[in-house]
């Protein structure tokens, strides 16, 4: 052999031997939580979560094979507790909710948790408005390669053990273990740990919070600013709402209840015919619990007196207990004004309704209706 060869198989295989090493020191710290080949209290925190999250929520469905799952967006997964309701129902529960999933996505979740738990019983489903915009794409991180795979598959396993990302991701996970560990971002159940929404939303004490989501989301094509309703993005939730019957699973679903300001920028962008549009749309698919519009909940105070939302989209898992608690028939704590089952035979009755509590609303709350007009930009 020449000379030439034999160093070419030395650096291959030295290349293979870093390849490797890095490949080791990423499943073994494991940043995302998707290995767990070792229980590690010194790197137990998976604070790079977030990071992956898509991808995480699909190989997570493929460990824990859930009986029950929740689907939604961030609201969802901050806001719906499992725990909680498996003291109601008793079976393996995973909430899949994803930052500003599409209506496309989450039908995607649900036939990757069927694929992987043929014996699914039961499936929540968070509605948010800007799920079923035409104009919003899927996320740049959705991992469509696993979805439907019942096994992490080739571009998964490169994804998140053998490259620098994933080793940049492992590095920041033993820091944030040192010392004053940073939280791992998900519970074991899916839903985000009570302290990364406290290292999130915690310092927040005034309308710092109302602001930065509604002027987002006013002024971004993404959300409402270009919105159109999309309908291939009902016959997405069609087609969903169609399996479960098909397979006898049970289908509950709910407009999430984001903030009274949530509603004042859906209007702003002037699309609140749009959202009421979505409504009637839906509920003619399937019952809808309606938990949006100007209630007792969502008209919470906003700043530091406020006591149901994080901030102006996401809502507290004491308000979450009361959407699972609704679900099964229970109005439990919640009150009277907060939450209506929406059919084709009550929808403009509600829609009337809806109309008529934002009236009184603004009457009594001037000061904050200007406020979330001014957060919309002058087009230039």
């Amino acid at each position: 052999m020449s000379k030439y060869g034999r160093y070419n198989i030395k650096l291959c295989a030295l290349v293979l031997l870093v390849v490797s090493t890095i490949c080791a020191i990423n499943i073994l710290v494991d940043p995302f939580g998707i290995w767990n080949l070792w229980n590690n209290k010194s790197v137990a925190c998976k604070s790079e979560q977030e990071t992956h999250e898509r991808l995480c929520r699909a190989i997570a469905i493929i460990n824990i094979k859930p009986s029950i799952i929740f689907i939604g967006s961030s609201r969802t997964r901050i806001g719906l507790d499992p725990g909680y309701y498996a003291q109601i129902y008793p079976e393996t529960i995973y909430n899949t909710g994803v930052s500003s999933v599409t209506m496309d996505e989450m039908l995607w979740y649900f036939k990757h948790a069927l694929q992987n738990q043929p014996k699914l019983k039961e499936i929540i489903v968070g509605i948010d408005f800007y799920g079923f915009n035409r104009n919003f794409p899927n996320g740049e991180d959705f991992p469509s390669q696993q979805m439907g795979k019942t096994h992490i598959t080739y571009k998964s396993f490169l994804e998140t053990a053998a490259s620098l990302d994933a080793l940049k991701s492992t590095l920041l996970t033993v820091k944030n273990n040192w010392g004053m560990p940073a939280p791992s971002f998900f519970e074991p159940n899916g839903k985000t740990s009570d302290p990364a929404i406290q290292n999130i939303y915690g310092k927040i004490v005034d309308i710092e919070g109302f602001t930065m989501i509604n002027r987002f989301n006013i002024n971004t094509k993404e959300h409402y600013a270009n919105y159109e309703l999309s309908p291939e993005r009902i016959d997405e939730f069609r087609e969903l709402v169609t399996i479960c019957r098909e397979k006898g699973i049970e289908c509950k679903v709910f407009i999430s209840p984001s903030h009274a300001t949530d509603m004042e920028a859906i209007r702003v962008a002037g699309k609140w015919q749009e959202f009421e549009n979505m409504k009637r749309q839906l509920c003619a698919i399937t019952p809808i619990l309606d938990l949006s519009g100007y209630n007792s909940i969502t008209t919470d105070p906003i700043g530091s007196e406020r006591r149901y939302y994080w901030d102006g989209s996401h809502y507290k898992k004491e308000i979450g207990n009361m959407i699972l608690d609704q679900l099964i028939g229970i109005r439990g704590n919640s009150p009277a004004d907060f939450g209506v089952m929406i059919t084709p035979d009550n929808i403009e009755e509600h829609l009337i309704f809806i109309r008529q509590a934002r009236e009184k609303w603004v009457k009594d709350n001037p000061d904050i209706v200007n406020y979330v007009q001014l957060l919309k930009k002058t087009q230039t």
